[in-house]
């Protein structure tokens, strides 16, 4: 009775909102390219085969794997490896809640899964249209997306849900426990809850979490598959992005607005301290701009001395716009592919600053990298996963707001393995340290390589969670 009294109550409110913002809704879908290419699907209208370009050969009691967007599909790799050597003949499905989720999933394992499809609406005709097509015997759903109408859905089919590398901070418990009665019906709605860490088995326990529904498991993010790539791999990746070898590479991966000005302010002053034409401030017109950055006058670029920085934006979209505050820095770069394109050209012009306009290609980016940063971390977005880049032992360095990886942050700090850094000050002081003394960032990547190997096992213990599930 009282799941009723609160989906009624959770139902209301969204039909609410969905008619209050009616008007706003349609535009924003139709001027949204990506939301215009994902509301059918999500929507149920279109069904998983039409998405993958399957066949329309029925999939019978899959286990259907969720990922919210590109960390957590990230995440699900050795998951569904793992699961496909558990369950060799049970079909597995993955499912992604974003367009850019969507495409990584499609992109990694289109050959490993029997369909890949968009997560359905919150809606109750949503959730039911796609829950009936795919008939699972067990759900899985990575660390978040947690939505009532498909719970309730999934326990009216007797489906066994599965809440995987689950976490809690304690802010998010305190926003949780102001909400104490829905929030133990939503939570309730789980067979089991692999929790990341004795802590936070003790805040699920807090929110009313029936203790023999929570397994610890530790952090599937540990099991990062690094590619397998021998040296001869890595020349030839580089000869396909068409990179040169220069003597260091800096690469800032999944970057978000703001945090590539900072990013660049710091290499700014890397560059013009490597800057070895000796001429004074005065002469070359140093000072700054409106932007804040340390510049040039027009007349005068930092010549590329060896270094080059790989700028990866968490939406590729946003390369232009990263390319122009480049020039704003008084720094020359290029897209990935206009540098493609410069190259077959035979054009001599070596950028400062390589921008990433496409996705997909940033793990195999940290393998040639010798430095590598965590974006997300210096503006308030929590953060992005460091495993990447400690699983080819580079050293590591982010921002203050790690907040979504904090487990992690600690161990890596803790060894010696990454380095925090507040401002372009402090970036550049990091640039700088790790430039100039080799042997410094070699400890630190042996010392992330290593947290990354120790903390391994959450992976086998979490399959073995899936199976009891399926027993019950």
């Amino acid at each position: 009775m009282r799941i009723k009294i609160f989906l009624f109550l959770y139902n209301l409110l969204l039909l609410s909102g969905l008619i209050a913002g009616g008007c706003l809704l349609i535009p924003l879908i139709l001027t949204s390219s990506k939301r215009r290419q994902t509301f059918l699907y999500r929507l149920g209208i279109k069904p998983p085969s039409e998405m993958t370009g399957r066949s329309s050969k029925p999939i019978r009691k899959p286990v259907w794997v969720h990922a919210l967007s590109v960390g957590e599909v990230l995440a699900a790799f050795p998951l569904v490896q793992a699961l496909q050597t558990r369950f060799p003949k049970r079909p597995l499905i993955l499912s992604a809640s974003t367009q850019t989720g969507y495409r990584i999933a499609v992109q990694h394992f289109s050959d490993k899964v029997a369909a890949i499809v968009y997560f359905p609406y919150d809606l109750p005709f949503c959730v039911k249209k796609t829950g009936n097509r795919i008939d699972p015997a067990l759900m899985i759903i990575i660390e978040t997306d947690i939505w009532p109408n498909f719970l309730h859905f999934m326990q009216t089919r007797n489906v066994p849900v599965m809440l995987v590398n689950a976490r809690i901070s304690e802010n998010a418990l305190r926003t949780y426990q102001r909400f104490g009665f829905f929030t133990k019906l939503m939570f309730g709605a789980f067979t089991t809850v692999c929790i990341q860490s004795q802590a936070d088995v003790s805040r699920f326990i807090r929110l009313g979490v029936e203790r023999k529904r929570l397994e610890l498991c530790g952090n599937i993010k540990f099991e990062t598959q690094s590619i397998n790539m021998s040296d001869l791999n890595i020349e030839r990746f580089r000869q396909q992005l068409k990179i040169p070898a220069f003597d260091k590479i800096v690469v800032a991966g999944s970057t978000h607005p703001g945090e590539e000005t900072i990013i660049l302010n710091a290499w700014n002053r890397l560059k013009l301290a490597e800057w070895e034409c000796g001429i004074q401030n005065a002469e070359c017109g140093i000072g700054n701009v409106e932007s804040g950055f340390p510049i040039l006058n027009s007349q005068f670029r930092i010549p590329n001395s060896g270094t080059l920085l790989i700028l990866v934006p968490r939406d590729p979209h946003r390369a232009v716009s990263v390319r122009q505050l480049c020039r704003e820095a008084g720094l020359f770069a290029m897209t990935l592919k206009q540098w493609q394109k410069n190259v077959d050209s035979d054009s001599d012009e070596i950028p400062d600053i390589l921008i990433v306009d496409t996705i997909g290609i940033l793990k195999k980016l940290y393998a040639i990298a010798h430095i590598a940063f965590i974006g997300g971390s210096l503006v308030n977005c929590g953060g992005h996963n460091p495993l990447e880049a400690a699983a080819f032992a580079k050293p590591i360095l982010f921002g203050p707001d790690m907040s979504d990886f904090a487990l992690i942050r600690d161990k890596l700090i803790d060894a010696q393995a990454a380095l925090q850094v507040s401002d372009a000050d402090s970036l550049h002081n990091a640039f700088k340290k790790l430039l100039t003394d080799p042997s410094y960032g070699h400890k630190m990547g042996h010392n992330a390589y290593h947290i990354l190997q120790e903390n391994k096992g959450a992976i086998a213990k979490t399959v073995d969670a899936a199976v009891r599930c399926l027993l019950k």
